[in-house]
């Protein structure tokens, strides 16, 4: 584990530059063929609830729920134990391992978690299209990258609809892989021609394709519905159903495997395997389905930059596994940036150069 005391890495006397440090790094990341890679650290400083906070409210919203009580006895046990492990101060996710199959308990955990991110959801989203300062940083970025390709590749661990907004900020399109304005249905092929600005009319003469984001959310939205006849649809409306997301723990393994959460892993690892670089954002490493593509990719040598308040144990890990990992952080040093490189730290005398907001005005000048 990386130490900046110990021999792991050494660290420069404050303060380097932080242009002379990441403008050839940048210059590496920021090209055609980025893939953007958006976790719950970018999130949450957003105002969404932490997986602490779900861990803290999750108990009362559950047993809030009308069908709390009609669990079976065998239910009431799987939930005892869940509780039981958050009261000790288990993490939510390895907590939540007691749910080992999908069924009524699952159900009543995602409609809670559901239930704590909707309201948060909406006060982000408000800032997001109101432009307030601090919540237009995603926007930025996309508005930077669209002048390097027609699409721009986007994975998101998250249930919220943050990146979708951002873009519809930036006057960029979303294809998440549905069809349709108000209904949207599982459709990627339909969803991408959506994308088309005109076909080829002559032999040899290229599609053109609008900007858009081309985004995969592998754990699901808070806009998927499963409907009573299985179908999983996008929408906004307020309708009967399952809300569809992966909620943490071993049950993911089983729900990851459903078509429409399958369609999105897919499309995830294929922005990851054909990416020439990767920006990663408050992202923890932690993640079983998109881990052993990352793994290649940032074994094959692909530049990437990781930009996160806290380092996670995984995060470290990666950084000192791959030289190519660059890493801003918060610093033990008040008012610094910690610049982990090659498992040597930097201190720069510049504060919350780590966030994406901070980042883009200090190198980007946007």
């Amino acid at each position: 584990m990386l130490d900046s005391t110990q021999e792991q890495g050494d660290v420069a006397n404050p303060s380097p530059d932080i242009h002379a440090l990441l403008e050839p790094l940048v210059r590496d990341v920021v090209k055609q063929g980025l893939t953007v890679v958006i976790g719950s650290g970018w999130s949450t400083g957003k105002g969404l609830p932490s997986m602490g906070e779900l861990a803290a409210g999750v108990v009362s919203e559950v047993e809030s729920q009308s069908s709390f009580g009609e669990l079976s006895d065998s239910d009431h046990s799987i939930w005892a134990e869940v509780k039981s492990a958050l009261a000790e101060g288990l993490d939510f996710e390895s907590a939540l391992d007691a749910i080992r199959t999908d069924g009524p308990v699952l159900l009543l955990v995602e409609l809670a978690i559901a239930n704590l991110l909707r309201p948060r959801e909406a006060s982000a989203i408000t800032s997001i299209m109101s432009g307030h300062e601090g919540f237009d940083d995603l926007t930025r970025l996309f508005n930077l990258l669209s002048g390097t390709g027609d699409a721009i590749s986007v994975v998101t661990t998250n249930y919220d609809r943050l990146v979708e907004y951002s873009a519809r900020m930036a006057g960029i399109h979303v294809d998440d892989s549905f069809s349709g304005r108000y209904v949207g249905e599982l459709d990627p092929e339909s969803s991408a021609r959506e994308q088309v600005t005109s076909l080829a009319i002559r032999r040899g003469q290229p599609v053109r394709r609008r900007p858009h984001i081309q985004l995969a959310k592998p754990h699901g939205s808070l806009d998927w519905v499963k409907l009573a006849d299985e179908r999983v649809i996008r929408t906004e409306s307020a309708l009967r159903g399952r809300t569809q997301i992966v909620g943490p723990g071993l049950s993911k393994l089983q729900r990851g495997y459903e078509i429409v959460f399958e369609t999105h892993r897919n499309k995830a690892n294929n922005a990851v395997q054909k990416a020439t670089a990767l920006l990663f954002i408050g992202y923890g490493f932690n993640d079983s389905h998109l881990q052993q593509h990352i793994d290649r990719a940032l074994s094959a040598g692909k530049p990437a930059l990781l930009l996160t308040k806290d380092l996670t144990d995984a995060s470290r890990q990666y950084i000192e596994k791959f030289e190519r990992l660059t890493a801003l952080c918060n610093s033990s040093t008040p008012g610094c940036t910690s610049v982990w490189s090659k498992n040597t730290e930097s201190v720069v005398e510049l504060p919350l150069a780590w966030s994406l907001d901070q980042f883009l005005t200090e190198i980007h000048k946007i």
